[in-house]
């Protein structure tokens, strides 16, 4: 499933997925949502507008910067002038998976 939603979305071919954890979804009550890691087997981009508003790669070091942002916390921001990209609360599943993938090759304290 991870695999065909990848494809759907962004155009891109996923290769090895690996079960990260679970958390209700908070839109519809009594679903799950599910977070995996997966290995990109292409690179190339192809966003579906009706699922998506953008994609991107992008690098390790940009992603631990984000992290660090989050940390500060999310009533720190000024979302009427925010230009950078952010990455979700603490909590949130998209943050763990992020914060595990950036952990794995840079031995930080996020």
């Amino acid at each position: 499933a991870a695999r065909r939603e990848v494809k759907e979305e962004t155009g891109v071919i996923v290769g090895k997925v690996k079960y990260h954890s679970s958390q209700p979804w908070p839109f519809l009550g009594g679903q799950l949502m599910i977070g995996v890691e997966a290995e990109a087997i292409t690179d190339t981009i192809t966003i579906d507008p009706v699922e998506l508003e953008d994609a991107k790669w992008v690098h390790r070091k940009e992603v631990e910067q984000m992290l660090q942002r989050s940390l500060q916390g999310w009533d720190t921001i000024d979302w009427s002038t925010m230009t950078e990209m952010i990455i979700p609360p603490p909590l949130s599943l998209a943050h763990q998976i992020i914060k595990r993938w950036v952990l794995r090759s840079t031995p930080s304290q996020l």
